[in-house]
């Protein structure tokens, strides 16, 4: 679990590392899904915000070896405010268009993160260009799976149905890249993946 953890937090951290100009990004938003000029107006306020909130988050957290599981806590309560507010303000249909967009941009954003894992791995498995751009959305679709389950569960008391319940999440999750990868990847390929999979696990035992 606690490995888990650190994906979801390494992960999160990459995509709010990939953050532009707030005005940009509401007004890509806004745009895309349509909103009025109070509407783009109360976006605007409500990602300020929230961006504040999450600095001053990583800012509490801001050491050697910060406690991945209380910060991610943390970060859920002040995105469960953010939407709270957002959907009061720019009204509930509106707010779904919202969650649709914004959903979208995140697989692109861990897609793109995939990506530069896959080209590290490109040579080992002797990958085609071609089988890495098929890859890169199979992986950043684990990568946002495995977040979503994590942060739902990330502050529930961990008794054996919510373990039983993120277990299941979490074996359905690579059932599917399992699946997706052998449609891409060889099994030569996939079997040598596993093997360097495996040294690395053992390599991190031994430190």
């Amino acid at each position: 679990m606690k490995n888990l953890i650190l994906t979801l937090f390494f992960s999160l951290t990459a995509i709010l590392s990939f953050g532009q100009d707030l005005n940009a990004l509401t007004d890509e938003i806004a745009t895309s899904i349509e909103l009025d000029e109070a509407q783009t107006k109360a976006l605007k306020t409500q990602m300020e915000k929230y961006t504040i909130s999450l600095q001053l988050i990583f800012d509490k957290y801001e050491e050697a070896e910060p406690d991945p599981q209380a910060m991610l806590t943390d970060i859920k309560h002040a995105r469960e405010d953010y939407y709270k507010a957002l959907k009061n303000d720019i009204g509930k249909e509106k707010f779904k268009a919202y969650e649709a967009y914004t959903d979208q941009v995140k697989l692109e954003v861990l897609s793109e993160a995939a990506g530069l894992r896959l080209l590290d791995l490109q040579d080992p498995l002797k990958m085609t260009d071609d089988q890495v751009t098929k890859m890169k959305p199979v992986m950043g679709k684990a990568m946002k799976g495995i977040m979503e389950t994590l942060m739902q569960y990330i502050d529930k008391p961990m008794n054996v149905r919510t373990k039983l319940k993120v277990a299941n999440s979490l074996k359905s999750i690579k059932k599917t890249m399992d699946r997706e990868t052998a449609e891409i990847l060889t099994q030569e390929q996939i079997k040598k993946w596993e093997e360097m999979k495996e040294a690395a696990k053992a390599e991190a035992e031994k430190q």
